[in-house]
Parts: C-alpha cells; sequence; structure tokens
C-alpha cells in the first residue's frame, strides 16, 4: 500500500474572484469545507500557501504547514510545480499525494475517499477529476514522486499540456474562479 499524503494548496491573491479561497461560503470560509473533509479521512494532511490567514486557518484544524515559496508565487504557476516542491518537503516515506482543490467546497467527500483508496491500493501514479465529458477538471489531483519527476517543468506550460493520468473520476462539483461560479455553487450545495 502506497502512503498517500493529503495536500491543500491556496493561493492568497486571485485573479478572477478576489480572496476567493476566503470568500464566506455557506457560513466559514471556502477552503475549509474540503480541509474539513479531508481531515475526515486522514490526518496526513498538508497546507501550502503564501497567505498567513489562510496558514493560520488550516493551522488551527491541525494541518502541516508547507509556505510557499517565492519563487512559486503568482496567478500563472502550474500546481504541478508546487505539488514537487511539496513533496520534496514531505517525508520521504510519503509516496505521493492526493491534492483537495479549496476551491471546490461541494466535492462529495465518497469521491475524495475513492481517490485515497484508488492511489494506495492499485498501480496507479496519476488520477485526475473530470466533467462527464472527460475534460479534465482537477478538484482532486493525485500523483506520486515517481509520477512528477517524468513531468517538464517548465512553469510557461499549462498543466493539462503535459499531465497523462491513469484514471480519471467523474466529478460534479463545481471548480470556483468567479462571482458565477461561486453563485451556482451555493445553489447547487442547497440541494445535496
Amino acid at each position: 500500500m502506497k502512503n498517500i499524503a493529503l495536500l491543500t494548496i491556496a493561493k492568497g491573491d486571485s485573479k478572477r474572484l478576489k480572496n476567493k479561497n476566503k470568500l464566506n461560503y455557506n457560513g466559514k470560509p471556502m477552503l475549509l469545507w474540503n480541509i474539513e473533509k479531508g481531515l475526515s479521512i486522514s490526518k496526513n494532511y498538508f497546507f501550502n500557501s503564501d497567505d498567513e490567514e489562510m496558514i493560520n486557518l488550516a493551522k488551527k484544524k491541525g494541518l502541516k504547514i508547507i509556505k510557499r515559496e517565492k519563487r512559486l508565487r503568482g496567478n500563472e504557476i502550474p500546481s504541478r510545480l508546487i505539488f514537487k516542491n511539496c513533496l520534496q518537503k514531505m517525508p520521504k516515506k510519503i509516496d505521493g499525494i492526493l491534492h483537495i482543490q479549496a476551491n471546490s467546497p461541494n466535492l462529495d467527500i465518497k469521491l475524495i475517499r475513492s481517490a485515497l483508496k484508488i492511489l494506495q491500493l492499485n498501480n496507479i501514479n496519476e488520477l485526475l477529476t473530470c466533467d462527464e465529458n472527460y475534460n479534465q477538471y482537477g478538484s482532486l489531483w493525485g500523483i506520486t514522486k515517481k509520477r512528477i519527476q517524468k513531468y517538464n517543468m517548465n512553469k510557461n506550460i499549462h498543466d493539462r499540456k503535459v499531465i497523462k493520468p491513469d484514471c480519471y473520476l467523474v466529478d460534479k462539483s463545481i471548480d470556483i474562479h468567479t462571482i458565477k461560479d461561486f453563485n451556482l455553487s451555493l445553489k447547487q450545495s442547497k440541494y445535496r
């Protein structure tokens, strides 16, 4: 069985929807919804950010903190670069990570559990969520150290152009980037 840690990355500055990860979403900051789901599954949970307020929220929840390096800050930094950096700072016994996206608060906890089990128990080095049309989505992205070492780390190339998951999981949550996404997600969460 592979040792897979949970990870959430959340930058402080968001381009399209200001402070999106800290917005009040059904009574608490948006990023806490998935952090709390993840903690109910595993305590082996890390958090990466450049924002002190979010770091303090994650610390209070018991997550292990990896502060974002200056070279990995900004709106156009591909997640795979941050994942690789985080994996280098985690204990050597960790084989990979399951990233739980902060801005998909209506992500189903059953999907998180399934993704973690798939990574732990199968010969899979990468999994990714997708929509019903199999378009890459990324509310969950699991990757092993072995796989991330093979990726092109050119920061000018978008993640979608280089990743090659072994497994896709269909996800119906909403990836929030705009106020329209935020309102649609709130509406969807009322029916769950």
